[in-house]
C-alpha cells in the first residue's frame, strides 16, 4: 500500500508539472518501482526551455488532448543522457545522446522511455518559427543525428545557446536565436526527407 501510495505521489507531482509546462498529456508507467519524473522550465525570451529527467514511462498526447492552445508551438527535443523513442503521425526518431527531433504540440504523439534519461525541450511557438525559417510547418518525429555533420553542429549550437542564453545580451541572444534557426532551416529545408546530412528520414 506505502508502495502505491509513493508511485501516485510521484506520477501526480509528475503529472501537474509536466502538464504547467508542456501542455496536457497522459503518463504510463512501466515498472512501478523505478518510474521517476521532473522537469523544470525557464523562460529565454520567446522560448520556455524545460529540463526533463525521466525513466520507466510512456507519454502520450492523444486526439481529445490537441485543443489546449496555451501550449501551441514546436517541442525541439535533445536528448542529453539515455534513449528515448519520440513518435508522431507514423515518424519515430529513436534518440541517442546528442540528437534531436522536432514534435508539433497541435497533433497526436507517443514518447517512450525504456529507463533513466534527461532530455531539453525548447518550445519554439509556430510563429517564430514561421517568421525565422520561413518554412510553412516543420518536419517532425524525425531524427536529426547529432554525432555528424550538420547535425552535430545544431545539437552543439542548441547546447551552448541553452547554457549561455541567461548571460548574453537581447543583442546577442537574437544573433544566437537566428543562428540555430539557420542551420534548423538548412537541416529541414527538403522537408525533412534525409536528403541533407544528419537527418534520418522515417
Amino acid at each position: 500500500m506505502n508502495a502505491r501510495a509513493s508511485l501516485h505521489e510521484r506520477l501526480d507531482r509528475w503529472q501537474a508539472d509536466v502538464t504547467s509546462i508542456c501542455g496536457r498529456f497522459d503518463t504510463g508507467v512501466a515498472d512501478a518501482e523505478r518510474f521517476h519524473g521532473a522537469i523544470a522550465a525557464r523562460r529565454l525570451d520567446a522560448l520556455d526551455i524545460a529540463d526533463i529527467e525521466l525513466g520507466w514511462a510512456r507519454v502520450m498526447k492523444r486526439r481529445p488532448q490537441l485543443t489546449d492552445a496555451q501550449h501551441d508551438c514546436y517541442f525541439l527535443i535533445q536528448q542529453i543522457e539515455g534513449e528515448a523513442a519520440m513518435a508522431q503521425e507514423g515518424s519515430e526518431a529513436h534518440l541517442l545522446p546528442n540528437d534531436c527531433t522536432i514534435i508539433d504540440s497541435r497533433r497526436a504523439s507517443e514518447f517512450r522511455y525504456g529507463s533513466s534519461m534527461r532530455q531539453r525541450s525548447v518550445h519554439m511557438p509556430h510563429a517564430l518559427v514561421r517568421e525565422l525559417t520561413g518554412l510553412p510547418e516543420l518536419a517532425c518525429g524525425r531524427r536529426i543525428d547529432g554525432s555528424r555533420g550538420l547535425g552535430a553542429l545544431f545539437s552543439a549550437t542548441l547546447s551552448q545557446f541553452s547554457a549561455m542564453g541567461d548571460t548574453l545580451s537581447a543583442d546577442e541572444r537574437r544573433v544566437g536565436l537566428e543562428s540555430l534557426f539557420h542551420l534548423l532551416t538548412r537541416l529541414l529545408a527538403d522537408g525533412g526527407g534525409g536528403s541533407l546530412a544528419g537527418v534520418n528520414p522515417p
